[in-house]
C-alpha cells in the first residue's frame, strides 16, 4: 500500500508541476519546501534567494519572512522546469537569476522576471553562478567555462578563460578588476584568476580534483574546497597548500565566506564549520537540533554581510545567524523522518 501511496503522490506533483505554479500556495514548510540553492543580502534588511521550479523568495526583514515569485527562473521547455542555480542583484529593484538555458531579469524587485535580450546565449546549458563588475560588463560560468556581457546582460557571448575546461562550479568577483574562476580539474589546472576585468587569466591548481567553492579574503590570501581538502594560498593563487583540518573532512563544502582572518565553510547538514586564525583550527557549530539530524539536507549556498550571515539548501531551509556565525536560527518547520513536505494546495 506504501508503494503505491508513495506512486500516487508523484504522479499528484507532475500534474501540479505541470500547471500553472502561480495558481498554487506552498503550505508545509515555510517559506518553501523546494531545494534552494542561491542566496544574497542586498543590504541589512533585503534577502534574496532562489531554487528549484523557478521559486524566488524575498525577504524585507533580513531573513525572518519572505514573499513568494513563481516562474522566476529561464525557461525553455517543460523539462526545465524553471530551475533557480544562481543569481546577482545590484540593489533591491534590479537584479539577474541564472539557471538552465539561461538568465532572467527582474526591474521591479522580483515581482515579475523576464528573459532579456533577444534569443538565447546558454540554449542547452546550465548557468551555475554569475556576477558583475559594474552596471554593463557580467560574467556567467555553468557547464561552460566563462561567458560575458557588456550591454548590461542583454547579450552574452562563450568565452575562453585561460585554460579552464569542463564545468565552472564558482565565481567571485573581488573588485573591477580580479575575477577567480573554480571548477573542474582540466588541463592540470582548476583555479583561474584574471587581474585586467577578464581580457587575460592566469591559470592555477589547488590539489588535483575538482573545486566546488573558492572565496578571497583580499588579493593575497584565498581559500578553496575540493571534495576532500580545503586549501588555502598566501600568495594571489599562485600556489596552494592543503589545510590541516582537525575534523574528518566528509563533508563536500558548497560555499566559502572568507573576511579578513575569518574563514566559514558551508555545506554539511548539521554544522557549519569556521576558522577565526585563518584556517589554522576550525570549530564547529550546530546549526540543526542534534535530535534533528536523522534529515540531512545539504546547505547550498551562503551569503554575508558583517556579522549577519545566511545560509539556504535543501527542502527550502533557510538559516539566520547574527553573530558572524556563532549561532544560528530559523523560523522553517525542519521536516521529520516520514514526514510529507511536498504537498500543495
Amino acid at each position: 500500500m506504501k508503494k503505491y501511496f508513495f506512486l500516487f503522490l508523484m504522479a499528484i506533483s507532475t500534474a501540479v508541476w505541470a500547471q500553472n505554479i502561480n495558481d498554487v500556495i506552498w503550505l508545509n514548510p515555510k517559506p518553501t519546501g523546494v531545494p534552494l540553492r542561491f542566496v544574497q543580502y542586498i543590504d541589512s534588511s533585503t534577502v534574496v534567494a532562489g531554487g528549484s521550479g523557478g521559486v524566488f523568495l524575498k525577504s524585507t526583514d533580513a531573513g525572518i519572512s519572505f514573499t513568494q515569485t513563481f516562474d522566476a527562473g529561464p525557461y525553455i521547455s517543460p523539462n526545465t522546469n524553471h530551475i533557480i542555480n544562481g543569481g546577482y542583484f545590484f540593489d533591491k529593484n534590479n537584479g539577474f537569476l541564472c539557471g538552465y538555458d539561461g538568465v532572467t531579469k527582474t526591474t521591479d524587485g522580483g515581482i515579475t522576471f523576464i528573459q532579456p535580450g533577444a534569443g538565447n546565449s546558454f540554449l542547452n546549458q546550465s548557468v551555475f553562478r554569475m556576477g558583475f563588475t559594474d552596471s554593463l560588463h557580467g560574467f556567467a560560468i555553468g557547464t561552460f567555462p566563462l561567458a560575458t556581457t557588456a550591454d548590461g546582460g542583454n547579450t552574452w557571448t562563450m568565452v575562453s578563460a585561460g585554460q579552464a575546461g569542463g564545468w565552472m562550479w564558482d565565481i567571485q568577483i573581488l573588485d573591477k578588476n580580479t575575477i577567480i574562476l573554480a571548477g573542474d580539474y582540466s588541463n592540470a589546472t582548476n583555479i583561474h584568476i584574471s587581474n585586467d576585468g577578464g581580457n587575460s587569466w592566469y591559470d592555477y591548481a589547488a590539489g588535483n580534483s575538482g573545486l566546488y567553492a573558492a572565496r578571497f579574503a583580499n588579493k593575497l590570501v584565498g581559500y578553496a574546497a575540493s571534495p576532500y581538502a580545503v586549501y588555502k594560498t598566501t600568495d594571489g593563487g599562485a600556489s596552494w597548500n592543503p589545510l590541516s583540518l582537525n575534523f574528518d573532512q566528509s563533508t563536500i563544502f558548497t560555499r566559502i565566506l572568507a573576511h579578513d582572518s575569518t574563514v566559514t565553510l558551508i555545506g554539511d547538514p548539521q554544522y557549519v564549520y569556521q576558522s577565526t586564525d585563518g584556517g589554522n583550527t576550525f570549530s564547529k557549530t550546530y546549526f540543526v537540533s542534534p535530535s534533528q539530524n536523522g534529515f540531512p539536507m545539504t546547505m547550498t549556498d551562503a551569503s554575508q554581510l558583517g556579522s549577519n550571515l545566511i545560509m539556504v539548501g535543501g527542502a527550502g531551509l533557510v538559516f539566520r545567524s547574527y553573530n558572524g556565525g556563532l549561532s544560528w536560527n530559523t523560523n522553517c518547520s525542519y521536516p521529520e523522518i516520514g514526514e510529507t513536505i511536498g504537498l500543495w494546495g
